[in-house]
């Protein structure tokens, strides 16, 4: 069933549906206000509003065509004589997909070295051993102490383990 979902979201039946562009009242790009412009698919419906200064995502737009979302009083909207009658469960099976996408790259996630806590250990008795929440803390607090650290000499020093003017960097 998932290789199915796969399969129709590959094919890319939204795409190549015609999309309208109604030019709302107000509109400051254009002149010809309550017109309605014709695009073959929603990648030349982009294209335009880039050529008139305006940038937009892919999936902003399709968000924005759900719910009805007026951007910069322009309304898009899939041309309702050329969608397919399938086309209800297609957005489904494209949104069930997305999810499931996001789901399983939960699994491989990495934590972000940055955020880490970072476990000092220091020869002297002012600081045997103490935990920072980040690496600007870690350099904010050897600031305070007059010991220059920069990101760069804490990286290299976390990576190698080695003693820098008697402390010992590690992650925890």
């Amino acid at each position: 069933m998932q290789r199915e979902r796969q399969n129709t979201y590959i094919l890319g039946a939204r795409r190549s549906i015609p999309v309208e562009l109604e030019i709302k009242e107000g509109n400051t790009f254009i002149d010809s206000w309550g017109q309605t412009l014709n695009f073959d698919s929603l990648t030349s419906c982009i294209e335009y509003l880039r050529g008139l200064g305006l940038t937009i995502k892919r999936d902003t737009l399709t968000k924005y065509m759900k719910i009805e979302k007026v951007f910069h009083n322009f309304l898009c909207k899939y041309s309702d004589k050329d969608l397919p009658d399938n086309f209800e469960e297609i957005g489904l099976i494209i949104d069930e997909y997305k999810k499931f996408k996001e789901d399983t790259s939960l699994d491989s996630f990495k934590v972000n070295i940055k955020n880490k806590p970072i476990l000092v250990k220091g020869d002297n008795t002012a600081l045997r051993e103490k935990e920072f929440g980040s690496i600007t803390d870690t350099i904010n607090y050897f600031n305070s102490l007059n010991i220059k650290l920069d990101r760069k000499t804490l990286n290299l020093h976390l990576k190698n383990g080695k003693l820098y003017k008697n402390y010992y960097f590690s992650y925890k």
